[in-house]
């Protein structure tokens, strides 16, 4: 069983996509795994837990979760079921400078609506207390957004913090466009430094149902950690970005 018992959500396949639904679970399990909603060492959810969510037969999900077996992101141990396996990625790594700045304030000037999907306090997984400093019995503040363009969800964002600033943050509050800054009032601080990170991922079942894309299709993930003057961070940002709206340019001087 998971940390804590969950109301199963349904997730929906993709029934026009030539992947394979074993292959669409396991990839969407293994973002999930990646971006840290799963412990190490942890158990999944039971397989009857996985048929229900994603609403499909027993045979997929074991054909799934033997896929997630041989890519080594979760082991089978005697009375333990299906766990989640520590997940060492050799990844390259480039520094973003200004441009993303920019990028960002781009954004903000276009004509674009933010509605918030959730504001939440929950039990921080072993992913988000290392980014954020916290011990393992600490619980988080999480929302989650989406940004809309002309009708259409072009981006998808979670953050975390302290719940005990930001739980007074209101759904109206949330939904300005300039988040950071409500966070800030709400924390009485003043960010100092951003640490960021950006990679191109392709859309699971969750990132695709939010933002409405195929299973597969190109989105770019960017995760940013903020910090006052005194150096550690005191949230964390997961934005996920739709690859066929977003073009990342820069310059530079040779």
């Amino acid at each position: 069983m998971a940390d804590r018992k969950r109301k199963i959500k349904k997730t929906s396949l993709d029934q026009f996509s030539s992947v394979p639904f074993f292959v669409q679970i396991a990839e969407t399990m293994k973002r999930r795994i990646i971006s840290g909603q799963y412990n190490p060492g942890k158990q999944l959810f039971t397989g009857e837990e996985l048929e229900r969510e994603f609403q499909t037969s027993n045979i997929t999900i074991r054909k799934a979760m033997d896929k997630l077996k041989n890519d080594g992101f979760v082991e089978r141990r005697r009375g333990l079921g299906t766990t989640v396996s520590r997940i060492k990625q050799e990844q390259l790594t480039f520094e973003l400078g200004r441009s993303f700045k920019k990028l960002k304030e781009s954004i903000q000037k276009l004509n674009t609506q933010v509605k918030v999907l959730e504001i939440t306090t929950t039990r921080s997984s072993e992913y988000v207390q290392n980014f954020l400093s916290m011990n393992s019995e600490q619980d988080i503040w999480r929302m989650k957004r989406l940004r809309i363009y002309n009708g259409l969800p072009v981006s998808f964002n979670t953050y975390y913090a302290d719940p005990t600033p930001c739980i007074r943050i209101s759904k109206s509050e949330a939904e300005k466009d300039d988040i950071l800054h409500t966070i800030e009032q709400a924390m009485k601080i003043r960010f100092h430094k951003v640490n960021q990170t950006l990679r191109s991922i392709a859309a699971d079942l969750d990132i695709s149902s939010a933002l409405e894309i195929p299973f597969g299709a190109p989105v770019f993930f960017n995760e940013t950690t903020y910090h006052p003057v005194s150096g550690k961070a005191l949230v964390l940002s997961q934005n996920y970005f739709r690859g066929d709206m977003f073009i990342f340019r820069t310059s530079s001087l040779l």
